[in-house]
């Protein structure tokens, strides 16, 4: 009997090893999809936002609506192209001062008060987005690998328990005699 438990312990560690190497290539092949995703979805933006000045807007919009509540003297620095999209647009409101800043690539902004600073740049942008992503892929994994290792073990105490309940069998004893006699 504890030679086959011995087999059947190294038959699971061999399965579980497999798995492993078969769950690490998923995670491989994860990994260049999203890269090959990032890339295409990278491109997409940076078109998008080249055409639609109030997509533009929006994204400095969003970077103002970090700044804290009491926040004035707002000064806005954008790419030479966002920057004509907006003004030819007119519609920022009139507290923000527009600026170019040609370090920053189309579709970003960094706002700046004499308190404050939010970098909203597309790269940043875009890096938090897949941040997030993989962030939450992560504990996706995490939780499975956690409900598969507590069904193991949970599988392992059945075993055990099982195991205990099982009468044990003497082959030496004859029917009605005491065993060793």
């Amino acid at each position: 009997a504890k030679a086959v438990q011995e087999q059947a312990n190294s038959l699971k560690m061999a399965v579980d090893n497999v798995f492993q190497y078969l769950a690490g290539q998923d995670d491989e092949v994860e990994q260049a999809l999203i890269n090959v995703a990032t890339c295409i979805a990278s491109s997409v933006l940076r078109r998008e936002l080249t055409i639609d000045a109030s997509s533009i807007r929006a994204v400095v919009s969003e970077a103002v609506a970090e700044l804290p509540m009491n926040a004035s003297n707002i000064t806005v620095f954008l790419n030479e192209q966002d920057y004509d999209l907006l003004c030819e647009s007119g519609d920022m409101p009139e507290q923000w001062r527009l600026q170019i800043d040609r370090t920053l690539s189309a579709g970003g902004c960094r706002v700046k008060t004499e308190h404050s600073i939010v970098d909203y740049t597309l790269e940043d942008q875009f890096q938090q987005s897949v941040n997030h992503l993989v962030e939450q892929r992560f504990a996706q994994l995490a939780d499975n690998y956690r409900q598969k290792h507590d069904e193991s073990v949970s599988d392992e105490a059945d075993a055990l328990n099982s195991a205990a309940e099982t009468p044990e069998i003497n082959v030496d004893s004859k029917p009605g005699m005491e065993p060793g006699t």
